[in-house]
């Protein structure tokens, strides 16, 4: 692309829009134009070297929009590390023994969207374009890969693989443009500790709580960073993560369920214990995530962000061992 209206392709010879603007296939100085119109039409692919010089024109970067098996199965570990969720951190930042100190980690603007926590095990699913193949699909847990639709064999770690896997293949049947990361709780069975609270069936179920969509360029050069650099990059807020309008027609056109929403409420206060009776109050006496009648009910906590990602969770467990609560609540 051209320099913009009010700056001149780089020349020896100043920097107004009027400079003759040389190139190695022009052997006397021309005036690009005195116009500004001109002016971008005729310095539209120069392109200065380390000195300052014209260099040749320059064609246009290819824009990547499938991926060669062979690229995934190259950066691979770099996919991974990209497209993990970043930790949320806790409202109140922690302190020995794990008890919660009178100073936030987060402060919120307004509105703020608040949905419930569900105990259980962060799962997401990945799917990346392929050149003349059907789209590839990844399963994997907070950390790791396990799986990919193309493989015979999976890591059965938490029943994370077949508790999702029929997702997946909508995903990828859906195929949507560039490259999309869903990510969600995979919960009840024997998944953790906390599964009877949801079912008294040892039923499993997934609930999406985020998701992200990546241009394909742009995971394209990601994933050529140093690990450090892409630690940072999705570590700092720079995944593109779709805004809840967004997510809601995903989770339709998927048809999976979205974590529970908590409406029309304001941030939590400040204080320890004031964040406590919040939260009592917000969630209620029983969790929106069951799946039978019989299920114990206790909810684990909430997650608060607002518009501009701040978010944190808000969690009984660390309110009660603070307080000195047995969860009797």
């Amino acid at each position: 692309m051209g320099p913009s209206l009010q700056t001149a392709c780089p020349t020896s010879g100043g920097d107004r829009p009027d400079v003759a603007c040389r190139t190695r296939s022009i052997s006397r100085a021309r005036r690009c134009a005195k116009s500004k119109a001109r002016a971008e039409r005729a310095c539209s692919g120069c392109r200065a070297d380390a000195s300052g010089r014209p260099g040749r024109p320059v064609a246009p970067r290819e824009v990547t929009t499938v991926y060669k098996t062979s690229f995934i199965r190259e950066h691979l570990a770099a996919i991974n590390s990209a497209t993990k969720y970043p930790s949320i951190p806790t409202y109140h930042s922690l302190g020995d023994k794990g008890r919660l100190l009178e100073q936030l980690n987060i402060s919120f603007g307004t509105p703020v969207h608040v949905s419930e926590k569900i105990d259980g095990t962060n799962v997401r699913i990945v799917v990346l374009p392929r050149d003349g193949e059907s789209p590839l699909g990844l399963i994997g847990s907070r950390e790791e890969l396990l799986t990919a639709t193309d493989d015979i064999v999976h890591n059965p770690a938490l029943g994370i693989v077949d508790g999702v896997r029929d997702v997946a293949e909508r995903l990828i049947g859906f195929a949507p443009d560039g490259v999309m990361v869903l990510f969600g709780e995979l919960f009840g069975g024997r998944v953790t500790a906390g599964s009877k609270q949801y079912t008294s069936k040892r039923e499993v179920a997934f609930r999406l709580f985020d998701a992200i969509a990546f241009e394909t360029s742009t995971l394209a050069e990601v994933v050529t960073w140093e690990a450090a650099r892409i630690a940072s990059w999705r570590d700092g807020g720079a995944q593109p993560f779709l805004e809840l309008g967004a997510l809601d027609a995903v989770a339709a056109r998927v048809g999976v369920e979205r974590v529970p929403e908590l409406t029309g409420l304001s941030a939590p206060p400040a204080a320890v214990s004031e964040t406590y009776e919040w939260l009592r109050a917000v969630t209620g006496e029983r969790s929106r995530a069951t799946l039978d009648e019989e299920a114990g009910g206790k909810p684990e906590g909430v997650v608060v962000r607002d518009g501009k990602r701040n978010i944190a969770k808000v969690r009984f467990e660390d309110y009660e061992r603070t307080l000195g609560k047995r969860g009797g609540r």
